[in-house]
């Protein structure tokens, strides 16, 4: 894209996607709660594993799919072996779990997460919980 630089994180974790219509039909959220610990493919979303590189994990932890070619991981830090439920850092925003981007191994990532179609009316507000570890 032109005027963004591009950069590499060892870990770029995507911690939730809320969206809240405040045109008189409530709130609705997206969020990875009910999909499989670990899981690389997780419909409705999409992912795009563009550089097409295995990944970075942890030195001192374990979880199914690490290392794996992958766009996003379905994270669940408490499930790791051995668990990462006491990392203040790594905690979903709320829930379990959160949809989790790790670095390429040969980098720049190009790794994308695509969300299903939404469909925003009058005085809505789209809020996304992102940070990077």
């Amino acid at each position: 894209m032109k005027g963004i630089d591009y950069m590499v994180f060892r870990y770029c974790i995507v911690v939730a996607l809320t969206m809240c219509v405040l045109a008189g039909s409530g709130q609705r959220n997206l969020d990875f709660e009910n999909y499989v610990d670990y899981t690389i493919n997780f419909d409705p979303w999409t992912t795009n594993d563009t550089d097409g590189s295995d990944t970075w994990g942890f030195e001192e932890n374990t979880f199914p799919n690490m290392f794996s070619e992958m766009a996003f991981i379905v994270f669940n830090p408490a499930l790791t072996q051995p668990s990462l439920a006491t990392d203040a850092g790594l905690q979903p925003h709320s829930g379990d779990r959160f949809a989790a981007c790790f670095s390429a191994t040969n980098p720049p990532n190009n790794d994308w997460l695509i969300s299903p179609e939404i469909q925003l009316g009058e005085n809505s507000e789209l809020s996304m919980w992102v940070k990077s570890y």
